[in-house]
């Protein structure tokens, strides 16, 4: 947990935070601080599971504050639906948009203008932060269409060989 720490270290040191505030342990105000300076680092799989841990107490202020932040501000799209879960346990109505949102089909859209040279089949599972689709640009670089979130493809919304503008959707 400690500032230099590989993002593969802070998950490890949030499991064992985790553990502490399911079983009541002493010392719980520390963790809960350290866990909430995790919860502010770069890497998404480390805000995933920061906000993910923060149910453990979920009526705790620190979380409470900071899960609000995450919902209101996070990039990620799983950050903010495990802030979510979190805040709703501890009964705050400002998750109910998101977990709303959960249930419904996410449209995965392009980041860049391209022609697709190679689109995942419906019924494909996909997961987080897989590509869905290759795109080539005009300068001869290819970029992938990345999905936000793990999910099956449900439809494809574009066919190979389409050309697409930033913000077109790839596929459902």
């Amino acid at each position: 947990m400690a500032p230099g720490a590989t993002a593969r270290e802070a998950q490890h040191g949030i499991e064992e935070i985790t553990r502490r505030l399911a079983e009541n342990d002493v010392g719980r105000d520390r963790w809960a601080r350290l866990l909430v300076e995790t919860s502010r680092r770069a890497e998404d799989p480390v805000r995933v599971a920061a906000a993910w841990a923060m149910h453990f107490d979920a009526g705790r202020e620190e979380f409470v504050a900071r899960l609000r932040e995450m919902i209101a501000s996070d990039e990620s799209v799983l950050v903010c639906r495990n802030a979510a879960c979190s805040l709703a346990k501890s009964g705050h109505a400002e998750s109910r948009a998101i977990l709303r949102s959960m249930l419904g089909a996410v449209t995965v859209t392009a980041a860049d203008a391209g022609r697709v040279s190679a689109l995942v089949a419906v019924g494909m599972p996909i997961r987080e932060s897989a590509p869905v689709a290759r795109l080539l640009l005009a300068d001869g670089s290819e970029s992938d269409v990345i999905a936000p979130v793990p999910g099956r493809v449900m439809t494809r919304l574009v066919a190979d060989g389409a050309r697409v503008s930033p913000g077109d959707g790839v596929v459902v």
